[in-house]
């Protein structure tokens, strides 16, 4: 039960509200049932959840699960389909409705999820693809959070 004491950690961050933004056409998502079944198959430690939102980046960018974490979330909530491929329509409509720890313009949201799907097109590995997504997209804002 301990694993679940992240919840509150990730209230802000990109990932809960990632699940709670899934068009309400689509099945009703229960982000608990999916934060437990991506953590059972990979564990994450809270710390690597919090530190990518207030950095960008996981404290060890060598954790495989950490990242597979990510690739699960992304996969459950239909934001990267069974190939691996990030879907740029549901990720700009998912971060489009959040509330983030930085407030960013939605068309420079657009403009940063375009970009960073097309920075590691070429990666192969889902876990990492979606991990340098998460991670870019961070960094994104967070430079954005500082020019203003």
């Amino acid at each position: 039960m301990a694993m679940f004491s992240f919840l509150v950690i990730l209230a802000s961050s990109q990932l809960l509200v990632l699940v709670n933004a899934v068009p309400a056409s689509e099945a009703e998502v229960d982000v608990k049932e999916i934060m437990k079944k991506c953590n059972e198959s990979n564990p994450i430690d809270a710390e690597y959840l919090d530190q990518l939102n207030m950095t960008g980046s996981f404290p060890d960018e060598n954790v495989r699960s950490a990242k597979c974490f990510i690739r699960c979330m992304f996969m459950e909530t239909g934001v990267m389909d069974s190939d691996g491929k990030l879907v740029a329509a549901k990720l700009k409509e998912a971060f489009g409705k959040r509330q983030g720890p930085v407030a960013v313009k939605t068309a420079d949201l657009e403009m940063f999820v375009d970009n960073c799907i097309a920075a590691d097109a070429d990666v192969t590995c889902q876990c990492e693809r979606a991990y340098r997504f998460s991670k870019c997209l961070m960094t994104e804002e967070l430079r954005s959070a500082k020019r203003k």
